[in-house]
């Protein structure tokens, strides 16, 4: 089935505005798209129209997809990020905020309108990642972003619609896998995005791509790209923005990078147990929160304790994330130690619980059985 699409853009304006026009000798003209619906196929999860600025990819979308809703990244009247979720139970608003790439709790409490250009657009995906299903389409992806995080979000984009999962009450799964279609002038976009198929907006011709296999698209994250490397405690100032709690470091903390293909995103530190020789603690654990909600944070963990471990040592976490304990609860290579109540830092957590904080421990098992990844294996380099 072939879809004619037409824009007429006739001369308007004032009465010199129309005169300068005449005088230039411009006309009018309608710009005509003639799209091959066909050529999307069946099924589909992620699809991309691109092409240059002004051409049209905006119009062509509304065209092709009438159905479809589109994510706004207008900030919502809400007095937080968190109050966005409603409906949905305390663990599922963590999910769908974490799977948004809004992984920092001081995100979740963050008044909408106070938010960043680039974490209104991550904020936009929230409304998707909530109902789950039907079609959507995010106009703009990933501009207001740098470059940096806007690739680790594409990256990972696949991942994080098949990831859309609700429960029914006798504990059942429903898959509320959603399509979505990303509109950017950005079209190396596509390479990470690795879409279904391809539109160029100049003149709606499609090319469909060959989608990884579920498996593939499942592991890409947790792959041998997965890297950790020794470094200094210096580097500790470039995630230190993210870490919710405490921004300070140890000076006797042994820190480590996290990599996934050869691009920082983490940082993780461990130190010794006052008065208990072999003991060690990880002291701060930090993944870039776009990066968030996919098992990143539990990979590296198995990673670093097979590191630490090595001498005989003992590793274990003490967490107040409610993601990270989910994970680890979960986790066969971690054992859940005891669950109590503290009294958390002073600012955002306490104006936000009014209560005392639920800390999680957890203590790693050598010789526990990790996790299948198909061939992958993480590495360490050490490093400086």
């Amino acid at each position: 089935m072939k879809l004619i699409v037409e824009q007429p853009y006739p001369i308007t304006g004032s009465v010199s505005a129309r005169a300068l026009a005449q005088a230039m000798g411009l006309p009018s003209r309608v710009q005509r798209w003639a799209v091959n619906l066909a050529r999307l196929g069946r099924p589909w999860t992620l699809g991309l129209i691109t092409g240059p600025s002004g051409c049209g990819k905006t119009t062509l979308a509304r065209a092709v997809f009438p159905e479809a809703r589109w994510l706004d990244p207008t900030p919502h009247a809400a007095e937080s990020l968190f109050d966005l979720t409603g409906g949905l139970t305390e663990a599922e608003r963590v999910a769908s905020l974490m799977r948004c790439g809004l992984g920092s709790p001081r995100q979740w409490f963050c008044p909408p309108d106070r938010l960043s250009g680039g974490q209104r657009i991550l904020a936009s995906l929230l409304p998707m990642f909530i109902e789950g299903r039907g079609l959507w389409i995010a106009d703009e992806f990933g501009s207001t972003m740098d470059r940096r995080r806007a690739k680790l979000l594409a990256m990972t984009m696949r991942q994080r619609l098949i990831a859309t999962v609700r429960r029914r009450a006798d504990g059942a799964q429903i898959n509320r896998t959603p399509r979505l279609v990303v509109i950017s002038a950005w079209s190396a976009l596509a390479r990470w995005l690795a879409p279904d198929w391809i539109m160029d907006g100049r003149d709606g011709t499609i090319r469909r791509r060959t989608p990884p296999k579920p498996d593939e698209a499942d592991d890409r994250f947790s792959s041998g790209k997965l890297t950790l490397e020794r470094t200094s405690r210096r580097c500790w100032s470039n995630f230190a923005w993210a870490h919710f709690l405490d921004e300070t470091l140890h000076r006797s903390a042994r820190a480590y990078l996290v990599r996934w293909h050869r691009v920082p995103v983490g940082f993780v530190a461990t130190l010794q147990v006052p008065g208990k020789r072999g003991f060690r603690r990880v002291t701060r654990l930090v993944i870039d929160p776009v990066c968030q909600g996919l098992g990143l944070g539990i990979n590296v963990l198995n990673m670093l304790a097979e590191v630490e471990t090595v001498g005989g040592d003992r590793l274990s976490i003490v967490t107040r994330h409610p993601g990270l304990a989910g994970a680890l609860s979960r986790s066969p290579m971690w054992r859940f130690i005891r669950r109590c109540r503290r009294r958390p830092h002073q600012g955002l957590l306490t104006e936000r619980r009014m209560s005392e904080a639920v800390v999680s421990s957890f203590a790693y098992l050598p010789n526990a059985r990790a996790p299948d990844r198909g061939g992958h294996r993480e590495t360490l380099i050490p490093g400086g």
